[in-house]
């Protein structure tokens, strides 16, 4: 079941231009998920129809809609999506560097589709095997799919302008569209099958776990969209398809939803789409999705001392820093949290303040790898105003001693 929660209304400051735009749309829109098959130079004509109506900027698009014709229609969309102010919370469009032949480490390795992931480099040769595995690693398709070497690229064209990176760029997105199928229609009916609880146990290939898309949502396709979409060298097929792939992986965290803390990372990524793409009628929906989603799961896995229910320092803050994301984009656009959620949010905060030990770590129990938490405790202190969070976070060198010594955390 899909849960709907209505959200605050924004209280800080004003909505942004795309919070303006998704407040436009219907509460309940009509309008099923959006058609964008990720195989294909050109998406069809419902893509496009799936946009609402009305929006400035878009009525070349509308034109060729009306006109059923689909080049011209891929054609206006790529020239609105390059000359679109997106909000800068959502999406940073970055300079580039005039083009040159300049060239980084980073950049060099995975334009070669030369891959480090968990200590391991693979070199794939003449093309990325989206779905298999080189490694003893039985992540390493998962974190593949992430797309993290996708950053390296992008930043490398911002730092030298170098072509070469954008092509590596285009030519890897277009393998991985074309060979990193989403499901098809009886693998989804079978994960509907499946209980919630086992959402990590679908039956979907390594690119399509919710939190793999998640994280595609949230960092490496922002980034990697942010620096190419102004740039020429990049075509309009490739662009529209980038754009369309974007939203159909929105849609598909609305259908599929994996367990704890991959959630808070799958609805930090459906709320930036949301943010990027406001032109679509769906995007209503990932925004409320995404929202309501976040504040019923800190209320429901975050116990009243603060501690989430996994009990795993680093899974408590992939849910903290994720919701961190959440919360900080929704501010920008002028939306908000419900209180009830925002102050489940500080005390994930707040038993990381109670249970640091004295080297600054938190306790190293279950599942954890060593997490220091300073930094955590000083976005705490800045974000709800916490002096004794400062002062922990800075032993004692600045803001005032918290109110207790010793605590409970039962």
């Amino acid at each position: 079941m899909v849960l709907m929660m209505a959200t605050a209304s924004a209280q800080e400051q004003p909505a942004s231009r795309a919070a303006q735009l998704l407040e436009k749309i219907p509460a309940e829109p009509k309008a099923p998920a959006v058609a964008a098959p990720l195989v294909g130079a050109l998406p069809p004509l419902e893509f496009y129809r799936a946009l609402q109506p009305g929006v400035p900027g878009l009525e070349a698009v509308y034109e060729a809609v009306g006109a059923e014709d689909v080049e011209r229609a891929q054609s206006a969309f790529a020239t609105y999506l390059r000359t679109k102010e997106f909000d800068p919370a959502a999406l940073e469009v970055l300079p580039v560097k005039e083009a040159g032949i300049a060239k980084t480490g980073a950049g060099e390795a995975a334009a070669a589709r030369k891959i480090t992931l968990l200590g391991k480099t693979h070199s794939y040769g003449e093309s990325i095997d989206w779905t298999g595995n080189p490694s003893e690693f039985p992540d390493w398709p998962l974190l593949l799919n992430r797309h993290g070497h996708w950053r390296d690229l992008a930043l490398a064209y911002q730092q030298t302008g170098n072509p070469a990176y954008l092509n590596a760029f285009a030519g890897q997105l277009d393998s991985w569209l074309t060979e990193a199928r989403m499901p098809g229609m009886i693998q989804q009916a079978q994960a509907r099958s499946i209980s919630r609880d086992k959402g990590h146990r679908r039956p979907f290939a390594p690119a399509w776990r919710t939190i793999e898309v998640g994280e595609r949502l949230r960092d490496a396709w922002p980034k990697a969209f942010g620096t190419f979409v102004r740039q020429p060298g990049l075509d309009d097929a490739t662009l529209v398809r980038m754009a369309a792939a974007m939203v159909r992986q929105a849609d598909f965290l609305v259908e599929f939803q994996g367990p704890q803390n991959w959630f808070a990372l799958e609805n930090d990524g459906l709320l930036r789409t949301a943010a990027i793409f406001p032109e679509f009628s769906r995007a209503r929906v990932w925004k409320d999705e995404a929202l309501g989603r976040i504040a019923a799961q800190l209320n429901d896995e975050v116990y009243p001392d603060g501690a989430h229910i996994e009990l795993t320092p680093w899974y408590q803050e992939t849910v903290r820093s994720a919701t961190s994301g959440i919360v900080g984009l929704s501010r920008s656009l002028g939306l908000d949290l419900s209180p009830s959620a925002v102050e489940k949010f500080e005390k994930l905060h707040l038993s990381n303040m109670a249970s640091v030990q004295p080297d600054g770590r938190a306790p190293q129990v279950n599942d954890a790898d060593p997490l220091r938490v300073e930094y955590i405790l000083r976005e705490g202190a800045k974000r709800f105003n916490r002096p004794d969070m400062l002062y922990v976070a800075t032993r004692g060198s600045e803001g005032t001693p918290p109110a207790f010594v010793s605590t409970s955390l039962p």
